[in-house]
């Protein structure tokens, strides 16, 4: 995207010169009073005081929205980054570097057009600690927003003493704002039209999928020996419809976008998508890290799908430290997690803001 901030800019500053050139023409050319009354705006852009004509002006605007349009996009896509940084700022805190920690966090927020609530809680607990606390409440307040229930900032932080013990004490209405401010997440969550088309569409899979497995049940309830023909005939039936209503998620995906945590408070769709096939996981993979890179998705949730299909039941290191990894592999391990996003420090999931935290064998001599 950098890439393409670089090439669009030279033609956005020529568009912008060629504006004042035009102007600068018709000011030269001399025209009528009459016409300079009406089309000239009395507005200075610049400190040699050229005047702007509205039709100059409006190519000036034009051309400064596709500009900060184009940069939109670019930080769009760029939540890797964004993930691998707040991944290394959340250890500098684990292990209380607070300041370097704050910077790390203010460096990776800069490099997107909105944080993830959960990593404006995690800012909140270095401010609060360096004591800064005005600083750790407008974080406190941008963290309520969140769709993950159990990162719900109202519910989280009186069970947080050790971080906002002094805040709560420095500002008694807190709590009672952020409170309201989760309601009216809560109220715009259960309105939003994607939320309830989401919600539509996978009640519509579930009871196509209760339908099949009852129907398989009651088809199989005097054949139940997996080695039994019948069993086996049924068993295909069950299986081809399941991949039926996997392809109409994939497809749900394609046209819609990723419904994970981030989205719909639940993350029970990779759980989905395990049982597609290794063609549709190669289909829809492309779409997952488009996903992931707008910040759609968790690293944890990409992580998943491409260990179940890539990992599982290879007896070789692949994505996560085990029985056939050595030292030696630290590093690729390593490089490969960082690829997408996923957490170099915490062997945990990266989801929720409470819980324990366990690090990975390398943190400390190849990581730090």
């Amino acid at each position: 995207m950098k890439n393409i901030v670089n090439y669009i800019t030279p033609y956005i500053c020529k568009l912008f010169v060629l504006s004042l050139d035009r102007l600068r023409l018709r000011s030269v050319c001399g025209h009528s009073e009459r016409s300079r009354r009406a089309f000239t705006v009395s507005v200075l852009i610049n400190p040699c005081g050229i005047k702007v004509t509205i039709k100059s002006l409006r190519a000036f605007l034009m051309a400064t929205f596709v500009l900060s349009t184009v940069i939109s996009i670019a930080q769009t896509g760029a939540y890797i980054k964004y993930f691998q940084s707040v991944d290394s700022a959340e250890y500098r805190m684990f292990v209380g570097d607070y300041e370097i920690a704050e910077k790390i966090y203010q460096m990776a927020f800069a490099k997107v057009h909105r944080p993830l609530e959960r990593d404006c809680y995690m800012l909140a607990r270095c401010y609060s600690k360096m004591g800064q606390y005005d600083s750790a409440i407008v974080y406190l307040e941008k963290s309520a927003s969140t769709a993950i229930g159990s990162n719900r900032t109202f519910k989280v932080i009186l069970q947080d003493q050790f971080y906002f013990q002094n805040v709560l004490s420095f500002d008694n209405e807190l709590y009672a704002r952020l409170e309201k401010m989760d309601s009216l997440n809560e109220l715009l969550y259960q309105n939003d039209s994607l939320i309830k088309k989401i919600n539509f569409f996978m009640s519509d899979i579930s009871a196509a999928q209760k339908k099949s497995d009852n129907a398989f049940w009651d088809s199989v309830r005097f054949h139940n020996d997996t080695a039994n023909p019948v069993y086996k005939k049924h068993k295909a039936v069950r299986d081809s419809e399941r991949i039926v209503q996997l392809k109409r998620i994939v497809d749900f995906i394609k046209l819609n976008g990723y419904f994970g945590i981030l989205t719909c408070s639940s993350d029970m769709i990779r759980l989905y998508l395990i049982g597609m096939t290794f063609e549709m996981y190669l289909d829809i993979k492309p779409y997952l890290l488009k996903e992931l890179d707008e910040g759609t998705m968790m690293p944890y949730e990409f992580e998943d799908i491409i260990y179940w299909f890539e990992c599982r039941g290879e007896k070789k290191c692949c994505r996560y430290p085990n029985e056939y990894c050595s030292e030696s592999d630290w590093e690729s391990l390593i490089k490969r997690r960082q690829e997408y996003g996923s957490s170099i420090y915490f062997e945990s999931l990266n989801r929720d803001i409470l819980g324990e935290k366990t690090l990975f064998p390398w943190v400390g001599s190849i990581v730090h």
